[in-house]
């Protein structure tokens, strides 16, 4: 068998190309516009799982929207595996507070934080932003990264949002893991979560509730707001914090079963005297 010599045309490199949507084969000195960096395929939330290349598409897909979807922990913790764009994504999303120019801190407490600018030979205060509600009912905020003393520099964070940590997209809590079979139970996307990993609150969040309770007219008479509960729902320390009108005190702390609202509803007649029957507002199981 007789070898020719190959045509010239095979032998340029080739890549893949698109424009107007359609993807196909091109030379490679036809090529204009290239991608800097391979993280420019992919959005930051897919940029930001690890070892993506070794990732099924499904799941990677499914790991972006649970990224998305992260509820802030009171403590939020930076990753320990990460990919190497925590900082930047956080830095591009806007959503920490950073110092404006070379300045040393002063002042801080959880409501602002003041600092003396080199430069302009005067003082700044930073002012964070109260906390806000979600319509997730979650909670926006921020919390103080900086001490007395400590030199900032332009960009440098002063205050993380409750994504961050350590001026890095912080979504969860670093757990020390063990893969094994535990009878099926780990099957999939499930996980099995000692008590100790509960009691130390590490996937603790904070939540908006909204309860309403409202005071009508019945046929008996109309209900009562009060502070004079029942024996078999007052405690000491729960009847302390209700006004005279039986609402709760801001600033409370409260867990479940306390009463929020005391109102008394007219029940029956009983020796000519009207009998009450408890329908007070009261915290929601589960929540504290």
């Amino acid at each position: 068998m007789r070898c020719g010599s190959l045509d010239s045309s095979l032998v340029r490199p080739q890549v893949l190309a698109s424009t107007r949507g359609k993807v196909f084969r091109v030379r490679l000195n036809k090529v204009e516009l290239r991608y800097v960096s391979p993280a420019q395929l992919f959005s930051p939330a897919v940029n930001l799982i690890p070892f993506l290349g070794h990732s099924d598409a499904t799941r990677a897909l499914m790991a972006a929207n649970m990224l998305k979807q992260a509820i802030p922990l009171i403590a939020p913790m930076a990753p320990i595996v990460g990919t190497g764009l925590e900082r930047d994504v956080m830095k591009c999303c806007g959503h920490n507070l950073v110092a404006e120019t070379n300045s040393v801190v002063v002042y801080a407490d959880a409501t602002k934080v003041v600092a003396y600018q080199f430069g302009l030979g005067k003082y700044k205060t930073y002012e964070l932003e109260p906390t806000r509600f979600t319509n997730q009912g979650t909670c926006i905020r921020h919390r103080v990264s900086v001490m007395p003393g400590q030199l900032l520099k332009p960009n440098d964070v002063i205050a993380d949002c409750q994504s961050s940590s350590k001026s890095e997209v912080a979504l969860g809590a670093n757990l020390l893991v063990a893969f094994m079979s535990w009878g099926g139970h780990n099957y999939e996307d499930a996980v099995v979560l000692s008590e100790d990993v509960v009691a130390r609150g590490l996937f603790q969040s904070l939540h908006t509730l909204e309860l309403e309770t409202k005071v009508l007219k019945t046929p008996l008479g109309n209900e009562i707001l009060t502070n004079k509960l029942f024996k078999s729902e007052a405690n000491l320390v729960n009847k302390r914090n209700l006004t005279a009108l039986g609402l709760i005190r801001v600033g409370s702390t409260v867990s479940e079963g306390d009463v929020l609202v005391g109102k008394l509803t007219p029940a029956f007649v009983s020796c000519n005297q009207l009998e009450y029957s408890s329908s007070s507002l009261k915290v929601p199981a589960g929540i504290s």
